[in-house]
């Protein structure tokens, strides 16, 4: 996203548009084409945020609670769901204390999962930064600073905590609170710091709380580029972290990646998504460690304002859900994934979560987000700050279905939609064609199946290699068996080669390895594809439905031989279908 100041400025713009026109009451937005209006057509919605009530009493327990900021007027309201999240209605308005041209902005909200301090499980904690608009030279702000509120009744009523999380400087601001309790039971707030300029552009950092948030120890930095050498407006700016904690006890950190210009002379990072892990929740490792680059086996990339949320179901690890503002790909003729502008997709943009079942490891697959905005524009800075803008995802108790929340301009207004969908595909085969020839790239290690030398003789290895364009052996055609089943033929093979499981008409056993054969039409050639996402599926073996076409999990060696396991849903036994051009 732009560095805080055009932020800023691009508000104030939205501001001062809908006051021009008179803050007409407006339909929903006509490019927000699956979704229901939370706000009213008069607000100016920001920064939604989304909890289930995991820690509270019978009567609240699995109520789900929102939080919005309304630029137009500087509050907070919060919003109650008790049907699951198909409607909510207010619950209660805060209203920030800020003065003169000062705003709050980018607040967050969390449910204690234990007791923390004086305050026990189930206690609300609301964050907000409060900030001058400008801010930095242009306008400083000395009283700058992230503040917070608790409420113990599920969020009817809430009080001030005495003492800011965190002061800013003069001039400089903190932005983009994000809460988690580490393992060790204390209670953590990231957050975007632009007070330590002009060593860093902006770090990632975090305090710790050992009361439960009434007091805050020393910032200490999470990411935090050094660059000595690069100009201010240039240097590193990672920002807006939101954090997870996985059922292996693992922490899970989402992040922007920015310069303070958003992309320096078209060699900076373009706000692209990663991620970084910690063992605890507090150590996260190498503080210039950019982290791990978010992606899909086809390279599409996410910039932006992410969110991310774990949901149970799709694999023994469950699935890693991830949404941001923008889905891109580095710009035509770049050859550097990590770095350079990047092209917005549409209509990918506004429509796309993707999903990973390996905590996170490997390439990252898409779904079709449930909220759906089209008419994209990502240059109009009244856009920019608004469509799709940090939009908090909260899978179902199951993990089936997913609730998102996204922010949309439609005319006069900024205003929130929320919508729920499925996390799975359509779990079957649509989308594959017959008439189109494929490479089939392994999730895992983004590495493609192969036909060893281009040979097509019985018995040829199916082995996994680096994905090359221009290798024939890695090009196969889906031929139709009927009632779902296809075979994979070597493409250009004649007598036609087919992936195939020695004996797998007699059985389909665990290990089992995956050789060419003339095509047979038998039960050893035939695979159920089964689609967990756009263009990523399972392949389910004929003979025996629980074994599931793989690459050896953990093993990345290239020419590892393909094999059938029982299914288990993990990047190994995920493949995208790239159509080859």
């Amino acid at each position: 996203m732009p560095s805080p100041p055009d932020r800023r400025a691009a508000l104030a713009a939205l501001a001062a548009l809908l006051a021009s026109l008179g803050l007409l009451a407006g339909e929903a937005s006509a490019t927000v084409t699956r979704g229901a209006p939370l706000t009213a057509a008069s607000e100016l919605t920001a920064y939604t945020r989304l909890v289930r009530l995991e820690h509270a009493d019978a009567t609240h327990q699995g109520r789900i609670l929102a939080s919005t900021n309304n630029r137009k007027n500087d509050t907070i309201s919060t919003w109650e769901s008790t049907d699951d999240g198909a409607s909510f209605h207010l619950l209660a308005t805060l209203t920030p204390p800020t003065v003169g041209d000062q705003w709050a902005g980018s607040s967050t909200l969390f449910e204690f999962p234990r007791q923390l301090g004086a305050s026990p499980a189930g206690t609300l904690i609301l964050a907000t930064a409060i900030n001058a608009d400008g801010g930095g030279a242009n306008n400083p702000d000395p009283d700058t600073k992230i503040i917070a509120w608790k409420s113990a009744d599920y969020g009817a009523t809430w009080t001030r905590v005495a003492a800011p999380i965190v002061q800013g400087t003069t001039g400089h601001g903190v932005w983009e609170p994000e809460f988690s309790v580490t393992a060790a039971g204390a209670l953590v707030v990231h957050f975007s710091d632009k007070t330590q300029q002009p060593a860093y552009g902006q770090t990632l950092a975090r305090r710790m709380s050992s009361d439960g948030g009434e007091t805050w120890g020393p910032t200490v930095n999470t990411v935090a580029i050094s660059e000595p050498t690069v100009p201010l407006d240039d240097k590193a700016s990672p920002g807006m972290p939101v954090v997870r904690q996985l059922p292996n006890g693992t922490f899970l950190m989402a992040y922007e990646y920015c310069n303070i210009s958003a992309v320096s002379n078209g060699t900076g990072k373009s706000c692209r998504i990663y991620t970084r892990t910690s063992p605890d929740g507090w150590d996260w490792g190498d503080v210039n460690d950019e982290g791990t680059l978010v992606s899909t086996a086809d390279g599409k990339q996410l910039s932006h304002s992410p969110t991310i949320a774990w949901a149970p179901g799709g694999g023994p690890n469950g699935r890693i859900l991830l949404v941001a503002r923008l889905v891109a790909r580095p710009a035509a003729g770049d050859s550097t994934p990590d770095d350079g502008p990047l092209e917005t997709l549409r209509p990918e943009t506004g429509s796309t979560i993707f999903a990973n079942t390996s905590n996170g490891v490997g390439a990252w697959y898409e779904l079709d987000s449930p909220v759906t905005i089209t008419g994209f524009d990502d240059t109009d800075a009244r856009y920019t700050t608004c469509q799709n803008y940090s939009s908090p995802l909260l899978p179902s108790s199951d993990g089936s279905r997913v609730l998102q929340m996204s922010t949309d301009f439609d005319g006069t207004n900024c205003r929130a939609y929320f919508a729920t969908g499925s996390t799975y595909g359509s779990l079957d085969a649509a989308g594959v064609s017959t008439s189109a020839t494929y490479e089939l790239i392994n999730l895992k290690s983004r590495k493609c199946l192969t036909a060893q030398g281009n040979a097509t003789a019985d018995g040829t290895k199916v082995l996994r290699q680096p994905c090359d364009d221009t290798r024939l052996a890695q090009e196969f055609r889906a031929v139709s068996r009927g009632g779902g089943y296809f075979s994979f033929t070597k493409a250009g093979s004649s007598p036609a080669a087919c992936m195939d499981i020695p004996n797998g008409n007699i059985s389909a056993d665990p290990g089992k390895l995956i050789q060419l054969w003339q095509c047979n039409t038998t039960t050893a050639q035939n695979w159920k594809p089964v689609r967990v996402g756009r263009n990523a599926y399972m392949l389910k073996a004929q003979k025996d439905e629980n074994m599931c076409l793989e690459i050896r999990d953990g093993v990345l060696t290239d020419g590892e031989q393909a094999r059938i396991y029982n299914c288990n849903g993990l990047a190994p036994q995920i493949w995208y279908l790239r159509q080859r051009l």
